[in-house]
């Protein structure tokens, strides 16, 4: 499964998710004599899969996303670079670990116009999302009390990576300085940036700040994003402040069992995640019919990594119902690293248990 997914409020997502591969060369299209789609494109290099594909950037919010296009595919072109010459062609060469070595060129032969493209000038709003990430960003390596003044409103943004900014500029500053406007705070965007940055700055005398502010919002009412902020706060709190206390526990337990699984593959993970963690009454159960569910997917690595750590006293049926899934997964086109790494958690499961036997 993934190691930190771009969910979580204190990372950002990829432009573009690619397969598993070996990238290599990399360029831009600029200075191609190609059609004007193909001059703005980024061209992305893969050995193993033999392949050139041409990412072509879009406007999302205050960034990009990228659309995938094969460019150049055959067997064997296993490619190791790339460049865009001043004849307009693109050369790219091959070879490396006994292949043999070749140099290749790309020349468009259509009818389109290839004359070099005019940059078009970005639309206003996107203009202005642009310009305020950046001020937002400048403001990240400036410690002044009117940093956090100037980027608090941006804590509330719709735009993801704009609140991202904001919120690592305020973050930069001790929270001693914004602890006061943080407790008065009442939008639940500003909320969950804020709670993310007191539990990544703060100390151990913050924890029962973020929980009781957090316990503030009303998870019912927050989006699945949002859902996920919300957990990982509180996973950041216990894990670089203070674990929880035992009534701190029991109510985020009571907040979130009933919607614990919600239907939303990314949220149900950090639920699992949470509650198995809790040590909650069921989320074993529940669990165990997710990863039965899970198929090949990332997330069947997830959840049985989060149920070999289970603290809980399992019943007989759940530990069989546990191993039996580990027996079938030969049926399954896991890839060798996966096949190894849960391998490795049906061991320490194993060991574990047999530990609390013995114990």
């Amino acid at each position: 499964g993934k190691n930190f997914p771009h969910e979580y409020p204190d990372t950002l997502p990829p432009v573009i998710e690619l397969d598993p591969g070996t990238p290599t060369g990399l360029t831009f299209g600029y200075g191609a004599a190609f059609p004007a789609r193909f001059q703005e494109a980024l061209y992305v290099c893969d050995w193993s899969r033999s392949s050139i594909d041409a990412i072509h950037l879009v406007p999302e919010g205050s960034t990009y996303r990228g659309e995938r296009e094969a460019f150049v595919r055959g067997p064997g072109l296993h490619v190791t670079d790339i460049a865009i010459a001043s004849d307009g062609a693109m050369y790219f060469t091959t070879g490396g670990r006994g292949k043999a070595s070749g140099l290749w060129r790309v020349r468009y032969t259509g009818d389109e116009d290839t004359a070099p493209a005019a940059r078009q000038p970005l639309a206003p709003d996107l203009a202005r999302k642009h310009s305020l990430l950046q001020r937002l960003g400048n403001l990240q390596s400036v410690e002044n009390p009117q940093v956090i003044a100037t980027a608090w409103p941006s804590l509330r943004d719709s735009d993801r990576s704009i609140r991202y900014a904001a919120r690592t500029a305020i973050e930069h500053h001790a929270p001693d300085r914004w602890l006061g406007r943080y407790g008065s705070e009442k939008d639940a965007n500003a909320i969950l940036e804020l709670s993310v940055a007191l539990a990544r700055s703060g100390t151990p005398e913050h924890q029962s700040a973020v929980i009781d502010k957090l316990a503030s919002l009303d998870f019912e009412q927050l989006n699945p994003m949002q859902k996920i902020a919300f957990l990982r706060a509180h996973g950041l709190a216990f894990i670089r402040l203070a674990p929880p206390s035992g009534d701190q526990s029991a109510a985020l337990i009571a907040q979130l069992t009933s919607h614990f699984p919600s239907d939303e593959a990314a949220l149900d993970l950090e639920l699992s995640r949470m509650l198995i963690y809790l040590q909650a009454p069921g989320s074993i159960e529940t669990s165990l019919r997710l990863l039965d569910r899970s198929g090949t997917g990332p997330s069947a690595s997830a959840y049985a990594s989060f149920l070999a750590s289970a603290k809980h006293d399992w019943t007989a049926e759940e530990k069989t119902n546990y191993l039996a899934w580990f027996d079938s997964v030969d049926s399954h086109p896991f890839s060798p690293s996966t096949r190894s790494f849960l391998g490795q958690i049906r061991a320490e499961f194993l060991r574990g248990k047999a530990t609390e036997s013995h114990e």
